[in-house]
């Protein structure tokens, strides 16, 4: 059965906070580890959260994070790479960015990529996990992919209201909801855009946090079936590219109250 571990400590110990020229293969915000086929020789992870992913195998470029799983099969060095699946499992759930992999590994040709996939996407091949540089803090690191990971909200699931028959609208108050960032930055402000699927748009201006999540609600006229794209992100001084979180939704059948 796969097993999901819990935020647990572990006795392989963390390395000191990485420098941003060193070349590991991703930074990531870590929310589940799931070890298959069991907890105790595992063969493979999946390790649910945000992740920048690097891209070259040189220099210090990052994928914006993108929020998904990341799936792998065991490295070279079983007993590293295992260590390391149960060290992620440390930080699970408590929103530490941590970096780990060498990109030289992970970009390595001959092997599988790592990819960012939906919980429900088939596993498809797997890459096996470099190991290399093995997992590290970035505490007190300002590094773009790890500024990024701090920046990013969730999307969480969206209040669609109750539909109202009108004969002038038959809107319905649409309530967005996101988690707020992991920075501790007390200026930042969010922004909200929804796209329907005809490609009629609506953002919201700058959006006051609340404490922690952040909501916008707009009156949406919304037919049955259709497909609602939205994104949220945050601004502040100083901050040029703030990552971008997209929800999707798709309007369910749903009793119409009279106006």
């Amino acid at each position: 059965m796969p097993t999901a571990l819990p935020a647990v400590l572990f006795a392989v110990a963390f390395a000191a906070a990485v420098p941003p020229s060193d070349p590991v293969a991703c930074y990531a915000t870590i929310d589940k580890v799931v070890l298959l086929p069991d907890a105790q020789q595992p063969t493979q992870v999946e390790l649910h959260g945000a992740f920048a992913l690097a891209e070259g195998v040189s220099g210090s470029f990052y994928r914006a994070p993108e929020r998904g799983v990341l799936r792998a099969k065991l490295g070279a060095d079983a007993d590293a790479t295992r260590a390391q699946w149960r060290d992620l499992a440390r930080v699970a759930g408590t929103g530490e960015v941590v970096a780990f992999g060498s990109r030289y590994e992970s970009l390595d040709a001959k092997s599988a990529p790592w990819r960012v996939v939906a919980a429900d996407a088939p596993a498809g091949e797997l890459a096996p996990w470099p190991s290399g540089y093995g997992l590290t803090r970035t505490r007190g690191i300002d590094h773009g992919p790890v500024r990024h990971l701090q920046l990013l909200p969730v999307c969480l699931p969206v209040d669609l209201g109750e539909a109202v028959a009108s004969p002038n609208r038959p809107a319905r108050p649409v309530v967005f909801t996101a988690t707020n960032v992991l920075s501790d930055r007390t200026d930042l402000h969010y922004v909200f855009t929804c796209t329907s699927s005809d490609g009629d748009r609506h953002a919201s201006g700058l959006v006051s946090p609340g404490k922690g999540i952040t909501t916008w609600t707009i009156p949406l006229a919304l037919q049955v079936g259709e497909v609602v794209t939205w994104t949220v992100h945050v601004v502040g001084a100083a901050i040029e590219d703030a990552p971008v979180a997209v929800g999707t939704f798709t309007v369910p059948a749903k009793s119409v109250r009279a106006k």
